[in-house]
């Protein structure tokens, strides 16, 4: 028997791949302030508490994830995310945005910056963690090497999610 899940929100039947649009998009608007200092009120009293920069964020979820910062595609993985956590208004689109400030800036073709990235992937999957196994159940599952763009998508979405989740 075919079991589809879905979520019901305002009575209207949900995919999972319509929830996590929704989020995504969600986590634009939310996110869509620069770093800055959090004010935290409780009760009559303010306190000050530090954001962290989305370069720590990213920094701490890639460690999260074993990717290994002595690879050359984990520094192009790294640049990539924080380029999208900055312009959240961009589309993902590595050759077209990213590839030429990649290319000033480590003097890299766009054929090794991919072999690169997939060597920093395939490390991440080798021993994979508790996070890059609940990312990426589906390829690890069928021993499938997980795409660039889906893997840099995916880390995107999570420290967008990290993000909120550290401001709460």
């Amino acid at each position: 028997m075919y079991n589809r899940q879905y979520f019901v929100l305002f009575g209207k039947k949900l995919t999972k791949e319509d929830f996590l649009e929704a989020t995504s998009a969600f986590l634009d608007v939310i996110l869509s302030k620069e770093d800055a200092t959090l004010e935290v009120v409780e009760g009559s009293t303010i306190k000050n508490a530090v954001v962290k920069t989305n370069e720590e964020i990213v920094e701490e979820v890639f460690a999260r994830l074993g990717l290994s910062f002595s690879k050359e595609g984990t520094r192009y993985i790294r640049d990539i995310v924080l380029y999208y956590l900055v312009n959240k208004d961009k589309m993902v689109n590595i050759k077209v945005d990213v590839h030429p400030i990649l290319f000033e800036k480590y003097n890299v073709g766009y054929e090794k910056l991919r072999a690169c990235m997939r060597e920093a992937i395939k490390f991440a999957m080798v021993k994979p963690t508790s996070l890059t196994k609940n990312l990426f159940e589906d390829s690890i599952k069928k021993n499938k090497t997980v795409p660039a763009k889906e893997f840099i998508v995916k880390v995107l979405d999570f420290c967008k999610y990290y993000a909120i989740s550290l401001e709460k």
